[in-house]
């Protein structure tokens, strides 16, 4: 059981440290991603094709809902006391968010980010995403071994 959740783990973090350099604020839990209320992509940036961010758009809008839905029961349920399970969130969180922000129409949210690698990241957070939407349906007490 912890290979399955370790090497989505390590995916993550991976692809997340090669597209979520930078500065922001150091949040202990991770947050609701709102997705943006236009269902059109920003105009292209410097180096993008309309078709990467149409994928971009289409990703983040499959994911968003998942890890809103996994957020919502992490905090409901307790889970928070879980470091490792709270460290994986504010990994998926460290690219949602900018995701978002760009989507919303921030175009200096990922200033120089491969958008086709971060559309790979996001369609991969969502098995993770889903195991770990199972996870958290519990209370953290109950689900001790």
């Amino acid at each position: 059981m912890k290979k399955k959740i370790l090497c989505p783990l390590l995916v993550i973090m991976m692809c997340t440290s090669l597209t979520a350099c930078g500065g922001g604020d150091s949040n202990t839990t991770p947050s609701n991603t709102e997705a943006p209320a236009a269902t059109t992509a920003p105009d292209s940036s410097e180096g993008s094709t309309d078709e990467q961010m149409e994928e971009l758009t289409k990703a983040y809008n499959q994911v968003a809902d998942i890890y809103n839905d996994v957020v919502t029961k992490y905090e409901e349920n307790g889970w928070a006391a879980d470091e490792e399970l709270t460290a994986t969130l504010q990994i998926v969180d460290a690219t949602m968010t900018p995701v978002g922000q760009f989507l919303a129409g921030d175009t200096s949210a990922l200033d120089g980010a491969d958008l086709s690698a971060l559309t790979s990241s996001i369609l991969e957070y969502q098995t993770s995403l889903e195991e770990i939407s199972e996870k958290v349906s519990v209370p953290y007490e109950d689900s001790a071994e």
